[in-house]
């Protein structure tokens, strides 16, 4: 991977900042805290760019966060929904333009700004599911709850209750007979997809413009996989999901099938986002989202019994 002294050169040579910048200490590079290895160019406290680099588990896992975020930018770029791709870097760094705005996770929302968020976001994912997915796009991969073993990053941590409680929930017949379908039907998606709206992908500016950045899990698959994880990240910032779902459905977004799975997904690799965190230890949190992916799953199997 490269390091910081690295990036900061290739931003020289690319001219997104300029050598004096740089020896009078008016440009710089800043690690991001980021799954993935991402670095902020800035010029005089002005951001200037982003570099990608695949991280730890990108790595143990066999993804090519590059390429993917690299194709997904090219494809989409004329939707005007995500930053632009700086053309540079080769195979092991992506690099893009600074998105407009702020992160959802830190903006603070009167109602009329909170519904005005809601409006949009609904219209930029409906653009982007039924943005046009031809053969060339490729599947994403499913969410981790869909395959049918545990991802290598998710094997190298020592032995834990919470993150053992995680999969041991996760392999309940319940839960497994609510996620089968879901990952037969993952596997024929042909809708584009983000894969990894959490509060920090989305970014907002001051006229409401959505941007969603962090592409790298991006591709064909399930929009409702979107939509609910969307929903879960409006409650995290206390906003409500209903006017975000009005908006979608209004600008053409599409026909939701399994939503209760789904919901059993999201709350399930949210429980072992928790978990997995260095300090986690007997998070409560953990144990009332495995509640919820109970819950969930057996909605699902109640509805299914009730349509047959």
């Amino acid at each position: 991977m490269h390091a910081t002294p690295e990036i900061l050169s290739m931003a020289v040579r690319a001219g997104l900042v300029h050598g004096s910048d740089v020896v009078s200490g008016a440009a710089g590079v800043i690690p991001v805290a980021r799954t993935n290895g991402v670095h902020r160019v800035e010029r005089r406290g002005r951001i200037v760019a982003y570099a990608k680099q695949c991280g730890v588990a990108g790595r143990l896992d066999g993804d090519d966060v590059v390429a993917a975020e690299r194709f997904a930018l090219g494809r989409l770029h004329s939707l005007g929904l995500t930053p632009p791709l700086i053309p540079q870097g080769g195979p092991a760094v992506v690099w893009t333009g600074a998105a407009r705005g702020r992160d959802l996770l830190s903006l603070t929302l009167d109602e009329p700004a909170a519904i005005r968020l809601s409006d949009a976001l609904g219209r930029a994912l409906a653009a982007l599911h039924t943005a046009s997915a031809g053969g060339d796009v490729p599947l994403a991969r499913a969410p981790w709850p869909l395959l049918p073993a545990p991802l290598p990053s998710m094997t190298t941590h020592p032995p834990d209750r919470d993150r053992d409680a995680v999969l041991a929930t996760w392999q309940e017949s319940d839960i497994q007979a609510a996620l089968r379908p879901l990952a037969v039907a993952w596997a024929s998606g042909d809708h584009w997809t983000h894969g990894d709206l959490s509060a920090s992908n989305i970014i907002v500016d001051a006229d409401g413009r959505v941007t969603f950045i962090d592409l790298e899990s991006a591709g064909r698959g399930d929009p409702c996989w979107d939509v609910v994880t969307v929903e879960q990240t409006l409650g995290s910032v206390g906003l409500s999901p209903n006017r975000f779902r009005q908006a979608y459905a209004a600008a053409g977004g599409l026909p939701l099938a399994r939503r209760g799975s789904w919901q059993a997904v999201r709350a399930l690799v949210t429980a072992w986002q928790h978990a997995a965190l260095p300090d986690a230890t007997d998070h409560p949190i953990v144990e009332r989202l495995l509640d919820e992916t109970r819950r969930c799953a057996r909605g699902t199997a109640s509805s299914m019994k009730e349509d047959s």
